[in-house]
């Protein structure tokens, strides 16, 4: 996904991911998605309404 645009990765999540949860931080609405071995945050900015960025996390896992 490193070589995708904004849009691009925003679609693939929605496409691919499976939601979890959402949360809101100040102006921002960030959904979170599973993606099979990483996680993905969609931050959408509502304020100038659209999305400000798609962020990867690291799934963590207790071995």
């Amino acid at each position: 996904m490193v070589f995708l645009t904004l849009q691009e990765k925003a679609q693939y999540v929605w496409n691919n991911g499976k939601y979890c949860s959402s949360r809101r931080e100040d102006r921002y609405r960030i959904n979170l998605y599973w993606m099979g071995n990483f996680y993905a945050e969609v931050w959408y900015d509502n304020v100038a309404n659209g999305i400000k960025d798609v962020v990867l996390k690291e799934a963590f896992h207790n071995n």
